[in-house]
């Protein structure tokens, strides 16, 4: 990136690590302390949004569609979510988070194939369903006024 016809740097220091890259924009503007202040406290609160609500699902999963699960649950669900994280982190870093994601994502992907199988058969069958009860009605009430034939 340029600025005035002067290379800032900005690009080499994103490709060298990709983690600062917003931080290194912000030292090209004014009020770069407070502006990386807000940035770290939008992030935090975007963290602990997110977690919070991971653990309410969770909780309200384990606890039958429950729609205000207990405190206790949703407080074990958020430490273990935390924990898992963490351990992950901690042993392969970001590559390790990420081929774990991947990793649990992938059977589910099954079930999402299953889901949309049996979707469409039953989509079909009461498709076939509907059809035969409509004419079975407009034949009851004479509404056809000749034979139906099959388009097969």
């Amino acid at each position: 990136m340029e600025l005035n016809g002067t290379d800032v740097g900005l690009a080499a220091a994103t490709q060298d690590n990709i983690t600062v890259a917003l931080f290194e924009m912000f030292e090209l503007m004014p009020f770069s302390g407070v502006l990386s202040v807000v940035a770290m406290m939008l992030i935090f609160i975007f963290l602990v949004t997110s977690a919070d609500s991971a653990s309410y699902i969770v909780a309200q999963m384990t606890d039958n569609g429950s729609i205000n699960p207990p405190l206790y649950k949703r407080v074990i669900w958020g430490v273990l979510i935390a924990a898992i994280c963490l351990t992950l982190i901690a042993s392969g870093g970001l590559t390790g988070l990420q081929s774990a994601s991947v990793l649990s994502a992938l059977p589910f992907t099954f079930i999402l194939y299953m889901m949309v199988l049996y979707w469409c058969r039953s989509y079909a069958q009461t498709a076939r369903l509907c059809s035969r009860s409509f004419i079975a009605a407009m034949v009851k009430r004479r509404w056809v006024l000749m034979p139906l034939k099959p388009r097969c």
